[in-house]
């Protein structure tokens, strides 16, 4: 949410859902206080896949409860926990900028095997039968620290 961050008037907010397992993330672009300055573009970590500033907008509104537009991000969420890690596209996103420097971050290693189709139910199976099914898990910071300095 470098966006939210860097807007000079507080015209990106964001509320984080999560039911039943699954989270997504909702950003709110209130284009009645945007000053359209390209603030949020420019720090968007994930190659301008969240806010994008278009000359296209109707600013037109008779109640200004209706001058926003929203955009929904699925979230990743810890395996073990259950606490939201990041949105599953800027996960994505730095594992592929990193190459193969992401295999130093489970997490990231994890989250790209997943998008490539590579690591199934399987793996986690024949991981589980040897006691460290939580090694092969996309993981919190906690969690991961927990599930290292405990032996199994």
């Amino acid at each position: 949410m470098a966006c939210e961050q860097v807007c000079p008037t507080n015209a990106i907010a964001h509320d984080d859902k999560v039911e039943d397992g699954k989270g997504k993330r909702i950003i709110y672009h209130y284009t009645d206080t945007c000053i359209f300055c390209g603030s949020c573009e420019a720090a968007c970590i994930a190659d301008n896949q969240g806010i994008k500033l278009t000359d296209k907008w109707d600013l037109a509104f008779f109640d200004r409860k209706e001058a926003y537009e929203t955009i929904e991000k699925e979230l990743q969420l810890c395996e073990m926990c259950g606490t939201v890690i990041a949105c599953k596209d800027h996960l994505s996103w730095i594992a592929k900028k990193l190459g193969e420097l992401a295999f130093s971050s489970p997490t990231l290693y994890q989250t790209r095997l997943r998008e490539l189709g590579i690591i199934d139910d399987n793996i986690l199976a024949v991981a589980k039968e040897y006691g460290r099914a939580d090694r092969v898990k996309i993981l919190c910071a906690r969690c991961r620290r927990e599930t290292t300095l405990t032996t199994k």
